[in-house]
């Protein structure tokens, strides 16, 4: 099952409801694009034990920072993720050096960092992964990793996989 609640207008008190919802459990996609979740509901979100199934997850265009990232790299309900979405999320340097060390986000293949407040550092933590090595997708444009952050991803070992980088 899929769920598109994208461009809808969705806050973190309707996204709450999501939880206890009878089909949670079931879901493979759960596309939250384009409304206005912050950090609250991304929370409620990521704390929820039901989405053993998911596969694709999408928060992209909605600011919830660095801390739901974090939780979610920590959480096993998440261990089927191939696909995650974190494009212009107010992600930081800070969030990424947690997802590169994320024992449970290591089936996924396709992750989308692009226009976030990343830099060098950012490259390097990726780079230096030893669990974010299944990627064959990764977006990072406008993202201020600079040409050394390009070459830095480019010469990592951890990205045997990878098909596509887009930094521009």
């Amino acid at each position: 099952k899929r769920l598109y609640l994208g461009d809808n207008n969705v806050s973190d008190k309707g996204i709450k409801a999501l939880p206890d919802a009878n089909f949670t459990g079931n879901l493979s996609l759960l596309d939250l694009r384009y409304n206005n979740i912050g950090p609250d509901g991304a929370m409620t979100i990521v704390d929820c034990k039901k989405f053993r199934k998911l596969q694709v997850l999408i928060f992209q265009e909605n600011a919830i920072g660095d801390e739901p990232v974090i939780s979610l790299a920590k959480a096993s309900a998440f261990a089927n993720l191939r696909k995650l979405n974190l494009y212009r999320t107010d992600l930081s340097v800070k969030g990424v050096k947690i997802l590169a060390k994320s024992k449970v986000l290591q089936r996924v293949k396709h992750l989308n960092l692009a226009r976030n407040y990343l830099n060098l550092d950012s490259a390097q933590y990726l780079a230096k992964t030893k669990t974010l090595v299944n990627i064959e997708t990764l977006l990072m444009f406008d993202t201020g990793i600079g040409d050394a952050g390009v070459k830095v991803i480019m010469d990592s070992e951890a990205f045997q996989n990878l098909k596509t980088f887009r930094v521009t």
